[in-house]
């Protein structure tokens, strides 16, 4: 028979030896993930978020328009096709630096 210290010390070893998993992404997430190409054609035909989440939830996928955005989002800047936004100078004052 094995005492409880040699049972613990297996234990420990064991979950020493796990090599880290691969994390998925899950519930909704994973919906919009999937569909990633598919929602990016949707929204590039003209439909909005709110359009494309009432799809989704007459297809058994209930997910709200600003959690599919926010979602989507978060995929397209992890898969580096977002955007950037372009910044433009800021006007100063004329009068804050000594002009008329």
């Amino acid at each position: 028979m094995t005492t409880t210290n040699d049972a613990i010390s297996k234990a420990a070893s064991a979950l020493d030896a796990l090599e880290p998993k691969a994390k998925s992404p899950r519930g909704m997430m994973a919906v919009v993930d999937a569909l990633y190409n598919k929602i990016t054609d949707a929204i590039d035909k003209g439909y909005s978020y709110e359009e494309i989440a009432k799809l989704l939830e007459e297809s058994g996928c209930k997910i709200s328009a600003s959690t599919l955005r926010q979602y989507y989002s978060e995929k397209k800047k992890a898969s580096g096709t977002a955007r950037k936004r372009r910044q433009t100078a800021r006007k100063t004052d004329d009068k804050a630096e000594g002009g008329l």
